[in-house]
């Protein structure tokens, strides 16, 4: 009898949380929404992922891009196999929005890197062919993040970007233009001076009287 009640307990806990949790999420506040559905991980033992999936999605939405993945990383570790795929579509959508943004900056390396990774999580698991009822989804992110990894290609090779320099080679060369410029302006100054001692020497007047008597 005390087994049930505790368990009925917890369920009543749990259902609280999540309630707690979607409610924010509806009304726009992820934050607050994010630690109610993280409050119910040790509540919703039965179906763990959940919890972690939850409040990764609400991380996502406050663009906590990275607690979004390490708690889509943490949903993966329990999520059943008909589940796998609604996990790593959200795991997509956040590698493209970062690549998005790289691509932004502009960054071309790095957002093909996010875009690819992305990519990646949805083929580790065949997403984009057996998703069940998600695979449309997962179809329809693959191919965009297909496409813009094409498109960046093909920007690329239209336009290379420069070659980075060598940091090292930079600064060396930096520091010989310096002092270069430094003997110069001794150079200059020293040159200034004989020229005044120059003219100071072609002003006097040899011709004149010094007044000297004999």
């Amino acid at each position: 009898m005390l087994a049930a009640l505790l368990f009925v307990t917890k369920v009543g806990m749990m259902l609280s949380a999540q309630a707690d949790g979607q409610s924010a999420y509806d009304k726009d506040k992820f934050s607050k929404a994010a630690k109610a559905f993280g409050d119910n991980a040790s509540l919703n033992v039965m179906e763990a992922w959940i919890s972690p999936f939850n409040e990764g999605a609400a991380k996502q939405r406050d663009e906590d891009y990275d607690g979004a993945l390490e708690k889509y990383d943490d949903a993966l570790k329990d999520v059943p196999d008909d589940k796998e795929c609604t996990v790593r579509i959200n795991i997509a959508l956040v590698h493209e929005v970062l690549g998005d943004t790289a691509a932004e900056k502009p960054d071309g390396e790095a957002a093909l890197k996010s875009w690819q990774t992305g990519r990646d999580a949805l083929a580790e698991a065949d997403c984009p062919t057996d998703a069940g009822e998600r695979t449309d989804d997962a179809k329809a992110v693959d191919e965009r993040l297909r496409q813009k990894i094409e498109q960046e290609k093909q920007k690329q090779q239209e336009n290379p970007p420069p070659p980075k320099k060598d940091d090292k080679k930079e600064k060396k060369k930096q520091e010989k233009l310096k002092k270069q410029k430094e003997k110069l302006e001794k150079r200059n100054d020293k040159g200034r001076v004989d020229r005044k001692k120059s003219q100071d020497f072609e002003d006097y007047d040899y011709d004149s009287d010094p007044g000297y008597e004999w």
